[in-house]
């Protein structure tokens, strides 16, 4: 896998582009350097296209790393939109974990346009 986290500046979000097989290491490592950009540029707002990523996690993995989001620096007031293409269900289970801790502020979204929608919407 191999991830680019940029600040879009005019938007004020941190963009986040996933491409190959989300392995736990790579996952955890562009997290935590989203993260660092975001606190960088006093950033909230979060978009992580997933499109072009493989999920290659088990569901209890996926599990751990959806508990464990503060452990990469994330709060709740952070918004956070995933965006994905395939693997759905890995995706819908990862959201019901977030929401079950608490995340409401994290959804994932199929559509790029709706995740960037939402994300600028005011809080």
């Amino acid at each position: 896998m191999s991830h680019e986290v940029r600040y879009d500046q005019g938007k004020h979000i941190v963009r986040v582009k996933i491409m190959g097989a989300l392995s736990e290491s790579e996952t955890t490592a562009a997290a935590r350097r989203d993260s660092e950009v975001a606190r960088q540029h006093n950033c909230k707002r979060h978009l992580v296209d997933l499109r072009m990523g493989v999920a290659t996690e088990s569901l209890g993995r996926v599990f751990m790393l959806m508990t464990g989001l503060e452990e990469f620096g994330f709060d709740r007031k952070d918004r956070t939109a995933m965006v994905y293409g395939r693997d759905a269900e890995v995706h819908e289970f990862a959201q019901m974990v977030a929401r079950n801790r608490g995340w409401h502020n994290l959804r994932y979204f199929q559509s790029l346009e709706e995740a960037e929608a939402w994300l600028l919407e005011a809080d």
